[in-house]
């Protein structure tokens, strides 16, 4: 829900300057990057709970390992 818009539906980026996620990233700098923010992203830290994030992470790491 709150990724999409900036990332797109399947993650390829490009939506709202958002930047594929396709290519990859282990789950921890994902969710640092999403606690913290980035560049224009913004942080997420204390909007989402931890476990929240952890969750969020997790699937976009087992979602591009499925894709390969």
């Amino acid at each position: 829900e709150a990724c999409v818009a900036c990332h797109g539906e399947q993650g390829d980026g490009g939506h709202g300057g958002g930047p594929s996620l396709v290519a990859g990233q282990p789950a921890e700098t994902i969710v640092g990057i999403a606690k913290a923010g980035k560049n224009n992203m913004p942080p997420f830290g204390s909007s989402l709970s931890a476990a929240q994030i952890r969750a969020v992470s997790e699937y976009v790491v087992a979602e591009i390992a499925k894709s390969k």
